[in-house]
């Protein structure tokens, strides 16, 4: 009987609407005076049991409504329900005229945290007032609070898919970032060079790096920067902003360009390491241009002013040096065609020179 009584109750308590956390059944005491002081007990939450089976203590119900905005007190002692009860702000509330007789309610709620509730009213009937205060069961209140871990975990869990979602799409856009090559407004930039050949432009300065476009022959670009210390590869900026790598080797001057200086900072024009002794520089152009008849294959031929070679490369290609004598055999185009020779010496030293070779 005692365990069927709690079962109906703590059933009812999970069904009632859940929207204000007072909801439940209440434990309550007749008080001696309108302020309820005096009366002494210390746990109105307790006995639920044996007071709905024979005590003197009043029970009341508290669950909201059908129409989902107001709410119903029964006051089981009195037998007296009021029904569509509206909560104010400040969880106080009155009514009149009970479903069954007439009379008046008026009170309030009050929170003591933790789900455990409290409530406390005056209750007018015919000519006679009284007043009443007590405490929501301490099953209502480990129920409420069970319910509320199970919420909060819900709500993790459904905050953690959620997270996980947007996760997962950051991750594909950062993807879709990562494949697309880099850009930068290229506006104000000048277009400084041009390439000689078509040429791939890479997202690294390796030829097995991916291809990102090809760049056509004539193509006016941007040289940003030679890559130390082979300097066999450049960052380029195309008309469109987008960045990449080609071979420095099919980089030449752009005509009437005005462009930014050839060769790097640590290259040195004047250098008499990288003697060039065929075909002959243009007169008053020694270590910077050398003119010829037309475009076609080149025989460069030269010398090394070191005993301390270790390798000796011409457009980042390596080239056979011999009792300090080279020469090496390259095609050049129409127009101006852009060639560096570079000495790497033992002890960690690196000389260069680069000059141009033009064609009608």
């Amino acid at each position: 009987m005692k365990n069927n009584i709690l079962k109906i109750l703590i059933i009812f308590f999970l069904s009632a609407g859940m929207s204000h956390s007072f909801d439940g059944t209440y434990i309550a005491k007749k008080c001696t005076s309108s302020n309820c002081k005096g009366f002494g007990f210390n746990d109105l939450a307790t006995g639920i049991v044996t007071t709905f089976l024979g005590q003197t203590a009043p029970i009341i119900l508290v669950q909201k409504n059908n129409n989902g905005k107001s709410y119903r007190i029964n006051f089981f002692s009195a037998k007296k329900v009021w029904d569509y009860i509206p909560i104010n702000d400040d969880l106080s509330f009155f009514v009149e005229e009970p479903e069954n007789g007439k009379g008046k309610i008026e009170g309030f709620f009050k929170n003591k945290g933790n789900n455990r509730w409290e409530i406390q009213f005056k209750l007018e009937i015919s000519d006679r007032i009284e007043y009443y205060k007590g405490a929501i069961t301490s099953t209502d209140t480990i129920n409420k609070n069970e319910l509320d871990r199970m919420s909060e975990m819900e709500d993790y869990k459904s905050e953690r898919d959620r997270l996980a979602d947007e996760l997962e799409k950051t991750i594909a856009d950062l993807d879709k970032i990562k494949n697309k090559p880099v850009k930068i407004n290229a506006t104000n930039l000048p277009n400084n060079v041009t390439v000689n050949s078509d040429v791939n432009l890479r997202e690294k300065p390796s030829t097995s790096s991916k291809i990102i476009k090809t760049i056509k022959s004539g193509t006016k670009i941007n040289n940003l920067i030679e890559i130390p210390p082979s300097r066999e590869w450049a960052l380029v900026a195309v008309n469109d902003g987008t960045l990449g790598y080609v071979k420095s080797s099919f980089i030449i001057n752009a005509p009437d360009s005005g462009g930014a200086p050839l060769q790097p900072a640590d290259m040195s024009n004047d250098s008499d390491l990288i003697v060039i002794t065929y075909p002959k520089w243009d007169s008053g152009k020694v270590n910077k241009q050398i003119s010829v008849k037309a475009p076609g294959f080149v025989s460069l031929k030269g010398k090394i002013n070191s005993n301390n070679i270790n390798k000796f490369e011409i457009n980042g290609e390596i080239v056979e040096v011999d009792d300090n004598s080279f020469g090496y055999v390259l095609e050049v185009n129409s127009g101006q065609n852009r060639i560096k020779a570079e000495v790497f010496e033992s002890s960690g030293r690196t000389t260069g020179l680069e000059f141009i070779i033009k064609a009608p």
